[in-house]
């Protein structure tokens, strides 16, 4: 199995740990980005590791500095509560069991400037990586390796190739595609990671298409 030399170094973080710090404040960060950049509020339904020794090793507040839109190497992780406090951004912590999920594992509910609430669900696997495996209810795999764009839509045909179209026009290179959803004709989720940022305006063109309910750009976490 072919090993990097991040996971033999671990990320540039504020610490104590990788898993509970670092990857804590990439999962915020994937949600303030699902929210557009702004989080209002935010619960965390805390699970496993994460619900019995987070608040040890700081997940806590690394997970406030995440959806305030800090990165790992940012100092004032350690004073995310005030800062959010000051910001307005109300939040809270509650322990949950959620089966078969992995020890290291946050479900977070966030509200956006608007009052849209996003739901996703992910978890930290080692060496700072971690994994967003739901949002708004459906299966996915959000990495955060690479930029792109998480697209919630209906579930209809031709929705895929008319998104695929607009980077391919643009001169955007897909590096992977994952699609997901609830059921045949029901809500889906295609995410999309490129070698570079997409485009102001091929996001726009995205979120102008028939069947399509929000479009986040996403940058590396």
């Amino acid at each position: 199995m072919h090993t990097s030399l991040f996971q033999v170094l671990g990320p540039v973080m504020i610490g104590p740990s990788s898993s509970h710090t670092a990857g804590a404040i990439k999962l915020g960060r994937a949600g303030y980005m699902l929210c557009g950049g702004h989080v209002a509020s935010a619960i965390f339904y805390l699970h496993g590791s994460f619900a019995k020794t987070g608040l040890g090793h700081g997940t806590d507040k690394a997970l406030v500095a995440g959806v305030l839109g800090m990165k790992t190497d940012d100092e004032r992780m350690k004073h995310s509560f005030e800062i959010a406090r000051q910001q307005g951004v109300s939040f809270s912590f509650q322990e949950k069991e959620i089966p078969g999920a992995h020890p290291n594992t946050v479900l977070m509910e966030l509200t956006d400037a608007q009052g849209v609430t996003v739901t996703l669900q992910g978890q930290s696997i080692g060496a700072g990586e971690v994994e967003i495996t739901r949002i708004d209810g459906v299966e996915c795999l959000l990495t955060g390796d690479y930029p792109g764009v998480v697209i919630s839509h209906m579930d209809h045909p031709g929705v895929i190739s008319n998104i695929t179209g607009i980077i391919a026009r643009g001169g955007g290179n897909i590096v992977s595609l994952r699609h997901a959803r609830r059921a045949r004709g029901d809500l889906a989720c295609t995410i999309l990671e490129t070698d570079a940022p997409v485009p102001g305006e091929d996001v726009e063109a995205i979120r102008a298409l028939p069947y399509i309910r929000s479009v986040q750009s996403m940058q590396r976490l």
